[in-house]
């Protein structure tokens, strides 16, 4: 009996697909173990089997982010985002948690939802810093 060689997926012609385990999953869109479990059996986060374990390919997770993304309209340039949580942003911007959740709230800090917890992109509220300060900037003393 010969064995066939199987290709190994790729994510585009010529690489090779990284697979995350869902610990690496959780960490990167900052979830709970519980919530990220959801997703992947629920099938909004893609995934495959090996045996008995279940690994995320990158390629298909960023594509799921992009798309997410795509939602907002904000520049992506394709590159690792890192997500924060509501508890990072308030503290970042020195504002209590009900401020925080109200500008998340009314879209003023653009913001993902991963099942039921909300993220930040961090570029996307670096913008929002930037822009606000272009703002003060803009604002000339009377004379």
């Amino acid at each position: 009996m010969t064995s066939k060689k199987i290709p190994v997926p790729t994510a585009d012609e010529g690489e090779k697909v990284i697979f995350l385990t869902i610990e690496e999953v959780r960490q990167y869109l900052s979830l709970g173990r519980s919530m990220t479990y959801k997703m992947v059996k629920s099938g909004e986060i893609p995934s495959v089997r090996f045996g008995d374990s279940i690994r995320v390919p990158k390629h298909l997770l960023d594509k799921y982010i992009a798309e997410k993304i795509g939602q907002i309209p904000a520049p992506y340039n394709g590159e690792d985002v890192v997500f924060l949580t509501i508890e990072e942003v308030f503290k970042r911007l020195y504002l209590g948690r009900s401020t925080a959740y109200g500008l998340v709230k009314t879209g003023e800090i653009p913001s993902l939802t991963f099942g039921k917890s909300i993220r930040v992109p961090e570029y996307l509220l670096n913008s929002y810093i930037t822009e606000n300060l272009s703002q003060v900037a803009a604002i000339q003393p009377g004379k």
